[in-house]
């Protein structure tokens, strides 16, 4: 069988060379959901994404009950074909406590913190590392009052404000690591840090 050597060869002899493109595709998915009879149910879908390489990778974490002021959820993208490796982190976490419950009125109190994170991993040799990064956290504090009717419907929910703030939190780090990980932790080696 003879084939056709254009196809992979150019006119000087040489293999042909194409332009990488990006292309990502689904590495890991996982769900879960779970009822529990003190706060109803949860659960919680993660997927990571990456490209052929493994240059780029995108997490995606949301509840499964999606409300966008109630809610946990995250996205992160690693750029690593670099020397380089730079981490962006997005989320928001969501927490209630229920403050004043009644037949016809329920109020609650939600603390939601919406934040965004950068980190830079600077690699100094195989086994030491300089790792940097800052935090950006806006919390918000607000009273959720819903009224019921009579047979328990929902008819009013009124979100009021109390109060917000914002901090910012640098970090660096140094770490010496000659760790041998097995598929889940390591089973070999050292790692020491200073923060």
């Amino acid at each position: 069988i003879n084939l056709d050597t254009t196809s992979y060869y150019d006119s000087t002899g040489m293999y042909m060379t194409h332009i990488y493109k990006t292309r990502f595709t689904l590495d890991y998915a996982q769900a879960y959901y779970a009822f529990d009879s003190r706060f109803g149910g949860q659960g919680m879908a993660n997927f990571l994404f990456s490209d052929i390489l493994g240059d780029h990778k995108i997490q995606l974490g949301t509840e499964m009950v999606v409300n966008l002021q109630r809610s946990d959820y995250f996205l992160i993208y690693r750029l690593l074909p670099y020397k380089i490796d730079w981490d962006f982190i997005f989320y928001h976490l969501a927490y209630e406590y229920g403050t004043y419950y009644s037949q016809y009125e329920s109020v609650i109190r939600l603390i939601q913190n919406l934040g965004t994170n950068i980190e830079v991993s600077r690699p100094l040799s195989r086994f030491n590392r300089f790792d940097f990064g800052i935090d950006v956290n806006h919390i918000i504090e607000s009273e959720i009052s819903t009224q019921y009717d009579i047979y328990n419907n929902k008819y009013s929910e009124i979100n009021t404000p109390k109060s917000n703030f914002t901090t910012l939190i640098p970090s660096m780090k140094y770490t010496w690591d000659n760790t041998l990980w097995d598929f889940t932790y390591p089973i070999e080696g050292s790692r020491y840090y200073l923060k």
